[in-house]
């Protein structure tokens, strides 16, 4: 008797990046919205101490500066490093999908994937800039695996954790501070200790000053890893966010709100309407508040940003996606998408260029050019970055950095240029 034939199993997806024509456009503009507002950010530390906002007395104190100043804390400072924190965990998310994650080959490409941006991170650290991002996306993403299989409400429980787990530690070491005070030794020692921070932290900023702008090569090593230090210890506070938003990008992949936008007109309609205001209203708390030296500064400042960070960023996503579902924004940001698929490639680009215009071995304008005056650069060189992205990649595939982490993470050198016509 014949035997039986074995069912036939279901093809499975061929591991591989994706196809250019597969990409989604909406989510790319996104992610070169985020390169800009990163950009935006970063300039005023490329160009200026670590320690520069933690001053007391202005560093560079004129009214523009310090307008430009504010309104960079209003509607810049962490709200893009929390939309590319949302489009990698929505990434992660499009990959499993594509993949497969049930299998172990998913695992192994997505931790292939990590070491290999923890590498690129920590290069990035050591040796061009301390205020790389990309080292602590990768640990926390190695971190993310352990949420693949967890169900849509247990995503949304722990970003809610996480969204107010920061809030109880800065209400209470907020609240053990001020009980500190009310002791005489305090009263005593308060305005002295305040004294001295304040001119430990000048002392600083000028170091770094000469350091970057006008030392050699070790001297500006010597400080990298000095400010290094002191980010990576204000990154392990932030840590909870960037993680928070890692799993709503999750929850908003499974739930294709990015891949189908159309579908969900309500939703982003009630993210302009309720988030966005509410938003902008708490971080204008909170730069107005900065530098405040009154009763419990640390939650003067802190609370409102905290609160304020998803729902901002979440009305920016709505506010993106809603004007790149009309035709004329949408063929208005479409050179932003190139930005986009490059991301990784820019992100380090914005480094290389910045950092020889600030350092030592370039032009040496470390601690020079103000808040004002770097807008110029900054515009310029974003518009610089559309334009090179839209031409590299009507000749390639993917962005230099884009095709070795690719290539790195399947184990094989990817095709870099378009196939033939």
């Amino acid at each position: 008797m014949a035997a039986e034939p074995t069912p036939s199993q279901p093809p499975q997806p061929t591991p591989g990046p994706i196809a250019p024509a597969e990409r989604i456009a909406t989510i790319d503009i996104l992610r070169g919205v985020a390169i800009f507002g990163i950009l935006v950010e970063n300039m005023l530390f490329f160009g200026g101490p670590i320690s520069l906002w933690q001053l007391s007395e202005p560093w560079w104190p004129a009214p523009a500066d310090q307008f430009v100043n504010a309104a960079v804390h209003w509607l810049e400072k962490g709200k893009f490093y929390a939309l590319f924190s949302f489009l990698f965990g929505l990434g992660m998310t499009l990959q499993m999908q594509r993949v497969g994650a049930s299998g172990s080959r998913f695992v192994r490409l997505y931790v292939r994937r990590m070491l290999t941006l923890l590498a690129i991170g920590l290069a990035h650290a050591l040796l061009l800039w301390w205020g790389d991002i990309l080292s602590t996306f990768a640990v926390l993403g190695l971190l993310l695996l352990l949420f693949r299989r967890v169900s849509d409400k247990a995503l949304l429980f722990w970003a809610v954790m996480l969204w107010l787990g920061p809030l109880m530690v800065i209400l209470t070491a907020a609240g053990v501070d001020e009980l500190l005070k009310l002791t005489p030794l305090a009263a005593m020692t308060t305005q002295s200790d305040v004294a001295a921070q304040q001119a430990a932290l000048r002392e600083a900023a000028h170091q770094s000053v000469e350091r970057y702008g006008a030392g050699s090569p070790g001297d500006i090593f010597a400080q990298r890893l000095a400010d290094l230090h002191h980010a990576w210890a204000g990154r392990a506070f932030h840590s909870s966010t960037i993680f928070m938003m890692f799993l709503l990008g999750m929850y908003a992949g499974r739930r294709g709100y990015l891949q189908n936008p159309d579908g969900y007109p309500r939703l982003h309609g009630y993210l302009l309407r309720w988030a966005l205001p509410v938003g902008l209203l708490a971080h204008l708390g909170y730069a107005l508040t900065l530098g405040s030296d009154k009763l419990l500064p640390m939650v003067a400042n802190m609370v409102p940003f905290t609160i304020g960070l998803p729902l901002l960023t979440f009305g920016y996503i709505a506010a993106v996606v809603t004007l790149a579902r009309r035709a004329p924004w949408r063929k208005l940001l479409a050179p932003v998408a190139a930005v986009g698929r490059m991301s990784l490639s820019n992100y380090l680009l914005q480094t290389v260029v910045c950092t020889t215009l600030f350092y030592s071995y370039g032009f040496g304008l470390y601690g020079r050019i103000s808040p004002t005056v770097g807008l110029i650069p900054t515009v310029l060189l974003y518009a610089a970055q559309v334009a090179l992205s839209n031409w590299w990649l009507r000749r390639f595939r993917f962005g230099p950095v884009e095709w070795l982490w690719r290539s790195v993470t399947y184990a094989k050198w990817q095709p870099l240029r378009h196939p033939a016509a």
